[in-house]
């Protein structure tokens, strides 16, 4: 997993750097967050942390969107806080 590194600068331009947000969920009824224990492994194919079966999902969706994000040469990272929120990253670089 790569580390989220912010680069950016004030006042940058980012129509020549790419493009870069985040979506983060912060609603308690939805949010379990993931354990500091599991944030390494948040990315791998078919996993799911201990706090995961308080939602629906197979364990794909994250590793598919590394897959996506890289394969455009863009990197994703990831914070979380268990019980409250979860922040993924993701930067994209500007293409031709």
């Amino acid at each position: 997993m790569r580390d989220w590194e912010d680069s950016s600068t004030s006042g940058e331009d980012r129509s020549t750097t790419g493009l870069q947000f985040a979506v983060e969920e912060t609603d308690p009824t939805v949010s379990v967050g993931i354990d500091p224990d599991e944030i390494a492994y948040v990315f791998e194919l078919f996993t799911r942390g201990q706090h995961a079966n308080l939602t629906d999902g197979t364990g794909a969706g994250q590793a598919m969107c590394k897959k996506i994000v890289e394969q455009h040469g863009g990197s994703i990272g990831i914070e979380s806080t268990l019980g409250e929120r979860t922040k993924v990253m993701i930067r994209l670089p500007k293409r031709g």
